[in-house]
């Protein structure tokens, strides 16, 4: 008989590196392109693959230094993807479980040109973290390492050099990973860079972190604050972002925020890609 921990980290893996296989193109791009990412925001741009890889049964959290570290390689995405794929087979199963697994980034105690991520669960597995050989060449690539502290999963990785990275000229917003990327490549497609996250929360941060973002496309139903209420945020702080809402239901409130100026557009689903497309490059 098998080791049914394997069995469990092999089905883990087959469903993460699925995911890993439909959106690393697309998180890498968010990277813009592949140049070094702010340590600091790599959970957020990591956040729609990892949640991907931990299904609906666990719930994502996780807190960066205010401090700024510096910058990591963008292959730190996949390895961070390849670390989550080893903790999914330890949480509890079931619906009472409610699992959390937290993603902690901060300054490497060791000191020097380095920062540590920490991936830990809550309620803590009965059974070790194991490091495969796919997290360990992962960390390689990265010029890191992967190390494993009780039940939590540690990855020191090396910090780059500074690099100015480009704002993305457009942010997705949307809590569907699968729609999320179906817009965000309609978009790439025509030569425009874009970001994507998975709430109206995360997409606050990530416009207070890249002011250079000028158009913003978001879903209307999102866990928290929906559309609507992102944009009367966004109005309210007097942020320059121009908002395009998509929404798949018949709803007064996305035509009343277009009529008092909230938003520039309101787009039904499901919406043809080139009216998509030209409702964005209005907006830019």
């Amino acid at each position: 008989m098998g080791d049914p921990r394997a069995a469990r980290h092999a089905e883990a893996l087959a469903f993460g590196l699925r995911a890993v296989e439909s959106t690393m193109a697309a998180a890498l791009e968010d990277a813009a392109g592949g140049l070094p990412i702010p340590a600091h925001a790599l959970p957020s741009l990591a956040e729609p693959l990892l949640k991907a890889v931990l299904g609906s049964g666990a719930r994502l959290e996780y807190d960066a230094s205010d401090a700024p570290l510096g910058l990591v390689a963008a292959d730190a995405i996949e390895l961070l993807a390849h670390a989550t794929c080893e903790v999914r087979p330890l949480l509890p199963a079931g619906e009472a479980a409610k699992p959390v697994v937290r993603v902690v980034v901060g300054p490497c105690p060791t000191g020097g040109s380095r920062c540590r991520v920490t991936l830990s669960c809550t309620p803590p597995p009965e059974e070790g973290v194991v490091i495969r050989p796919a997290t360990a060449a992962a960390a390689i690539r990265c010029g890191g390492e992967a190390s494993i502290d009780g039940t939590s999963l540690m990855i020191c990785l090396p910090l780059v050099r500074q690099t100015a990275i480009p704002d993305p000229q457009v942010l997705v917003v949307d809590d569907q990973i699968e729609v999320a990327a179906v817009v965000a490549d309609v978009l790439r497609d025509d030569g425009l860079t874009v970001a994507t996250v998975g709430s109206a929360e995360l997409a606050l941060d990530h416009l207070a972190r890249h002011p250079g973002i000028r158009v913003l496309v978001s879903d209307v139903a999102l866990p928290g604050l929906d559309g609507v209420d992102l944009a009367a945020r966004l109005t309210a702080a007097k942020c320059p972002v121009r908002i395009l809402l998509i929404t798949a239901y018949a709803e007064d409130r996305p035509e009343a925020a277009e009529r008092e100026g909230l938003v520039a557009g309101v787009l039904p689903k499901p919406f043809d890609p080139a009216v998509l497309l030209a409702s964005v490059r209005r907006l830019l």
